[in-house]
């Protein structure tokens, strides 16, 4: 039973990557590394968060796995079906003016807009496929564009 549960330990420690972690190291406590493991393994895999034992590792490692998943997902819109949709996700970084006209070309239309700090916030409705987004512009670049679902003006 020792032998096969070193292998077993051994085989979970050669499927963790450094990498996984944002400072490319491993904690040298193992009770620490499990916990960022179990956290990376419920955000990669988009369990709930469920931190039971109140440890930073495990929130570490759960904002780590969130992280990779969306890195494994960046293609996707996050819509599926037969709903008509327009993929604005490309539009993360660009410039504000071109994002704007490419909104515009892709059926949107601004419906509101508002400023917080240096950051200024527009909501986009696109009526054909029913998609309510409201873009983040910072520093003259689009800094987030996000399907926000509703919003008053999106109708």
């Amino acid at each position: 039973i020792a032998a096969g549960a070193v292998a077993i330990i051994g085989a979970i420690a050669l499927t963790h990557k450094a990498h996984q972690h944002s400072d490319n190291t491993h904690y040298d406590d193992e009770y620490k590394e499990a916990e960022y493991e179990r956290g990376y393994r419920d955000g990669l895999y988009n369990s709930s968060y469920h931190n039971y034992n109140n440890s930073k590792e495990y929130s570490t490692g759960y904002g780590s796995g969130v992280g990779q998943r969306n890195n494994n997902l960046n293609h996707s819109t996050g819509w599926g079906g037969y709903r008509p949709h327009v993929n604005i996700a490309d539009l993360r970084g660009a410039r504000a003016s071109s994002g704007e006209s490419e909104m515009q070309s892709r059926g949107f239309r601004n419906v509101d807009g508002f400023k917080s700090g240096t950051t200024s916030y527009t909501i986009w409705w696109n009526g054909r496929t029913g998609q309510c987004v409201q873009v983040a512009t910072a520093d003259g670049r689009y800094d987030s564009v996000m399907d926000i679902g509703q919003h008053p003006n999106c109708k």
